[in-house]
C-alpha cells in the first residue's frame, strides 16, 4: 500500500511504531534501530500514512548485500504524517494472523 498525498492531513505524528517480521534475523533487525534508519524513512515516507500501510524496503546486509524486508505500520500517535521529530519505533510482528 502507497502513501497517499491526496488525503488530508491532521498533521506530525509524535510516534509511530512499524513492525517487522518476528523470524527476522538479527541482520535484519540491528539496522532498523540505527538513526541513520529513521531518518532514512522520515525523508523517504513523505505524505500521509495509515495503520496497515506496507512498506516494502531493505537493510544493509554487510559486503555490498542487501537483504528485503516488509515493514507495516501498526500504530500512529497525534498526526498522520512522519515528521523530523516522529519518533519511529520497530517492534516484531507474529507470523500467524499477519
Amino acid at each position: 500500500m502507497a502513501n497517499s498525498q491526496e488525503r488530508s492531513s491532521t498533521g506530525d505524528a509524535d510516534r509511530i511504531t512499524v513492525t517487522y517480521p518476528a523470524t527476522a534475523s538479527g541482520h535484519i533487525r540491528s539496522p532498523l534501530e540505527t538513526d541513520s534508519y529513521r531518518r532514512y524513512l522520515r525523508m523517504s515516507k513523505t505524505g500521509t500514512t495509515s495503520v496497515g500501510e506496507e512498506w516494502e524496503e531493505f537493510v544493509s546486509g554487510g559486503c555490498g548485500s542487501t537483504t528485503d524486508v516488509v515493514l507495516r505500520v501498526a500504530a500512529i500517535e497525534g498526526g498522520d504524517c512522519i515528521g523530523e521529530e516522529t519518533k519511529i519505533v520497530f517492534t516484531p510482528r507474529p507470523e500467524m494472523g499477519e
